[in-house]
């Protein structure tokens, strides 16, 4: 069963900041969405899928500090294989999506290869050059840009939803993530991937029980710490994000990204946008947020984490958890995906 969010607003974050002439393309999809997570072929569908498409080996190591447990957690991909599954479902002649990072595009390109469901990527220009991920995109018959990334502003998801927005009756989005787009996207990718944090959560009380008070995830966008807090929320366990860039000069701004309300940590290159959702739970005190600086981070020294290869917020994350004495912490860490920095 997939619980639907309908919220519009998340405290002061979200909305639908699009022209009028397309809120009722958005209402339309959510509708549909709603119809189509209820029908029992849908469901058996998605079952299968994960079958096929999910890693679930959560791995939990004890470190030297006897307060410390690290967890190294596989990549969510359950809002890609929902909401490519909603694209078949819904009849779409095409699904479009925006990614960042090489394992995602191969992820996107699987799955709607799986479903029959032609597949137009816009590939982040840290990925574009990769010769042998364009030549793995075209084997499983996956459309790709590879140019407007580099030629204009390097956020592939704002042209995925551009291009869904204007024509939302003949083509489907996948999220990667739950930091894109008008009402309904934000709330359709995180329906999808809160799953992860319930078996998360299965497995730590499986493989550590509950003597644990705070948890520590790593964040860029918020989208995978969203998934996990979602399993914790009014459970009395503290929650804390971290944050880690590799350059030292971006500012937080409000804004609206592809139609979201939401905080950017921003310079004249980059825009990191946070997932909506996510920033209404620090403001209203359900997470912390923290922020590690990147000369910081890379010291972290852990022996659990040399011989493995680890993204630089994981890195962070670790740093962060290691400075809490006198509680006992259970430290998400994720491996290092070849993409964006951000």
């Amino acid at each position: 069963m997939i619980e639907c969010d309908s919220r519009m607003w998340f405290g002061k974050y979200g909305g639908c900041f699009i022209a009028d002439a397309f809120t009722l393309g958005c209402d339309r999809y959510y509708s549909e969405y709603r119809k189509a997570v209820t029908d029992p072929v849908f469901l058996r569908e998605y079952e299968q899928l994960k079958k096929q498409f999910v890693d679930d080996s959560f791995r939990f190591v004890e470190t030297e500090k006897r307060n410390l447990t690290l967890c190294f957690a596989p990549e969510n991909s359950y809002s890609i294989l929902g909401t490519a599954l909603l694209v078949k479902k819904l009849n779409k002649k095409k699904a479009v999506s925006g990614v960042r990072y090489a394992d995602e595009a191969i992820c996107c390109a699987r799955v709607c290869a799986e479903l029959g469901v032609p597949l137009k990527l816009y590939l982040a220009h840290d990925i574009a050059g990769i010769s042998s991920l364009r030549t793995r995109l075209a084997s499983l018959g996956a459309e790709y840009d590879a140019e407007i990334c580099g030629e204009l502003f390097n956020l592939p998801e704002m042209y995925a939803f551009q291009e869904w927005v204007a024509s939302p009756d003949e083509l489907g989005i996948i999220n990667c993530r739950s930091n894109v787009g008008a009402f309904p996207q934000v709330n359709i990718a995180t329906d999808f991937s809160k799953e992860y944090g319930v078996k998360f959560h299965e497995s730590l009380e499986r493989e550590c029980g509950r003597g644990y008070n705070r948890i520590v995830v790593p964040s860029i966008s918020g989208s995978f710490a969203l998934a996990v807090w979602k399993a914790f929320e009014g459970s009395g366990v503290r929650l804390t994000s971290v944050e880690c860039d590799p350059v030292d000069d971006l500012t937080e701004e409000l804004d609206s990204y592809c139609g979201t309300f939401t905080k950017v940590m921003r310079n004249r290159f980059i825009d990191r946008v946070l997932a909506p959702e996510w920033m209404a739970m620090v403001e209203e005190g359900k997470v912390e947020r923290v922020i590690v600086g990147f000369d910081q981070a890379i010291k972290t020294g852990d022996p659990h984490v040399t011989a493995e290869s680890v993204s630089l917020q994981s890195l962070a994350a670790i740093c962060h958890s290691e400075s809490l004495k006198d509680e006992k912490v259970i430290c998400v860490v994720r491996g290092m995906r070849w993409g964006a920095d951000l």
